[in-house]
């Protein structure tokens, strides 16, 4: 065959259009003439009216999700995963998850109150799986430091084998009783000093009702800066003053309730309330006797952190509603350049505090300043 010559080709088609379909049934002209899609975050939902009038987001917001954190992927917390062993339930079935503005302060809270789950419910299974271990060695007459020496601190709890697994099974309402008054320190924390600072710098509140502004008043104070706000959490708020009253019966009596007020703000829960305690615990609301003991359980823990993180969220919405652009912008740029990079040329810095102002703030579509 010359050099000239050409190899016969087998008849053979583009692989593209050698069938209608691929194996798994995909239509591949298709494939090549469907327009790409646009995800809704890149689009720009939700859409911002010309008026900038956001009045009707709390209204149209759903319940955020209070559950399981280690199953939760998506709206609340990107950089961390939890451990945390909370039903995964949305308040408000069939509806979509509401918009969060993280901003420096929430992102901070966010990551606080996920660590302290964390450690919460990390500390109530390691007591049940050290019962698990220790039912190993029952019978054992071994104190812990003989059996266990390695074990950090393990000399302060030298007991005998039996004892030290019954001390453990009965731990939950002695954790229970720390961890509550930790999250309401936090929660309150995150009221004060970013929401109510936020109003306040925004001359939505007086700098009065900033300072009197309590544990007991700083959710109403929070939503009269928003008209109609405070509909869409008046069971969690129910549910959260009757919390405080097993908060306050913890720190000043006890766990006992012996003070009026204690055993009221408990027994005074409306039904809306009770609904919501039984769909997050899935457990009935108990009864609470005058001079008895409170009994803290893990049911109250996981009724107390899901409400503070729910109205953490509902915070976000109510800032979302009551501050400006203007607002927003500047709280956005104090935010870069905390936590901003300012590397390279202007061109770069500029598209990367772009970037930065998308992910945390999507209420905002150009960078502030501009």
């Amino acid at each position: 065959m010359g050099s000239g010559s050409r190899r016969p080709q087998k008849n053979r088609q583009n692989r593209h259009y050698r069938r209608k379909t691929s194996p798994t049934g995909f239509n591949l002209r298709q494939r090549k003439e469907a327009p790409l899609q646009r995800s809704p975050v890149a689009a720009g939902w939700p859409p911002r009216s010309a008026s900038n009038d956001r009045t009707s987001l709390l209204a149209q917001a759903p319940a955020p999700n209070l559950g399981c954190s280690h199953l939760d992927r998506t709206n609340d917390r990107p950089p961390a995963q939890s451990a945390s062993i909370m039903c995964d339930e949305h308040l408000s079935t069939g509806e979509a998850r509401m918009t969060i503005i993280r901003f420096h302060e929430y992102r901070l809270y966010e990551e606080q109150r996920v660590a302290v789950n964390d450690a919460m419910m990390g500390l109530l299974a390691g007591s049940k799986i050290a019962v698990q271990t220790l039912s190993l060695m029952t019978g054992s007459k071994a104190h812990l430091a003989e059996v266990l020496p390695s074990v950090p601190h393990v000399s302060r709890f030298n007991l005998k084998v039996d004892r030290a697994a019954e001390v453990l099974e009965h731990a939950e309402p002695y954790l229970a009783a720390i961890c509550i008054p930790h999250v309401f320190a936090s929660h309150e924390a995150f009221m004060k000093d970013a929401a109510l600072r936020m109003c306040l710098d925004a001359g939505l509140i007086s700098n009065g009702k900033y300072k009197n502004a309590r544990m007991e008043n700083m959710h109403e104070t929070h939503a009269a800066v928003a008209d109609g706000s405070e509909e869409p959490v008046r069971d969690t708020l129910a549910l959260f003053h009757a919390l405080r009253g097993a908060r306050n019966a913890i720190i000043h009596a006890n766990s006992k309730l012996t003070e009026a007020r204690h055993l009221d703000a408990l027994n005074d829960l409306n039904q809306d309330g009770m609904t919501l305690w039984t769909r997050l615990t899935k457990q009935p609301y108990p009864v609470f006797e005058s001079h008895g003991p409170l009994n803290p359980s893990l049911e109250m823990l996981i009724a107390t952190l899901a409400i503070a993180k729910r109205l953490a969220e509902w915070s976000n919405a109510v800032l979302q509603v009551a501050l400006s652009d203007a607002d927003w912008r500047r709280v956005a740029s104090a935010d870069w350049s905390i936590n901003g990079s300012p590397v390279g040329n202007p061109a770069q810095i500029a598209r990367r505090e772009a970037g930065f102002v998308r992910q945390h703030y999507p209420v905002l579509r150009e960078k502030p300043g501009t």
